[in-house]
């Protein structure tokens, strides 16, 4: 049976965002194939002059939040060895193996391996401090994904709950979000993230903060590589 599995990329402080993303999409993109992934894309995360960062050091050691790497394996030892590929150190990658839904989706028109047009915002959820797992997920699903699509000017949504981290050492993690926007200005821009209602950013921001961790909120605006899709 196949599984989906995410892995959430650091770079240390200091390290060139440049280096660490051409080696990602170039060397290590091509290293994974062995893996036979029935899907794979790669997020590499902006610069940090465009805006795109909330929160985005690791908690710890202050590593920056650099990539996230999607892929669809028949085994998860094959997850695990692909997180060695990803970072033979292991210091700098996290694993996970998810359940992945997209209320929301695009019709793909570009070719595999290029860039996807506009941008993610990729947001890494833990619940709020006492709240009851099915809870936060029925929060999740039923009352927040709406009020964002009703919102925000999403082109893609996709939505992925953690199912269990690959390691022991694996920091604890509820779910990982994508919204994908057609254009930088509609993540970045107020106006147009919020629907043109500044009404909204407090709706947003109070259904936000009534279910999840804010203390412990990680965004990053990436850039979508798709290279192999199911089917």
């Amino acid at each position: 049976m196949t599984q989906r599995y995410c892995f959430v990329l650091s770079r240390p402080v200091g390290a060139s965002l440049e280096a660490f993303s051409q080696a990602l999409l170039g060397p290590t993109a091509k290293a994974l194939e062995r893996f036979r992934p029935l899907s794979l894309s790669i997020d590499v995360a902006l610069p940090p002059d465009s805006g795109a960062a909330l929160n985005a050091k690791r908690e710890g050691d202050g590593a920056i939040l650099s990539g996230l790497v999607s892929a669809t394996l028949a085994e998860r030892g094959d997850a695990l060895a692909m997180m060695g590929v990803l970072d033979p150190t292991g210091k700098y990658v996290d694993g996970y193996a998810v359940s992945q839904d997209i209320p929301r989706d695009y019709e793909r028109t570009w070719e595999l391996g290029t860039p996807s047009p506009g941008v993610r915002q990729v947001t890494f959820l833990r619940p709020k401090p006492g709240l009851a797992q099915a809870d936060f997920m029925e929060h999740w699903h039923g009352k927040h994904g709406p009020l964002a699509l009703e919102i925000h000017p999403i082109w893609r949504y996709d939505r992925n709950a953690v199912l269990n981290g690959l390691t022991e050492h694996t920091p604890s993690l509820a779910g990982i979000v994508a919204l994908h926007f057609r254009e930088l200005a509609d993540a970045t821009d107020p106006k147009r993230l919020y629907g043109g209602d500044d009404a909204n950013m407090g709706r947003i921001y109070e259904d936000v903060r009534s279910f999840l961790d804010m203390s412990t909120l990680r965004v990053m605006l990436m850039r979508e590589h798709v290279l192999i899709t199911e089917g």
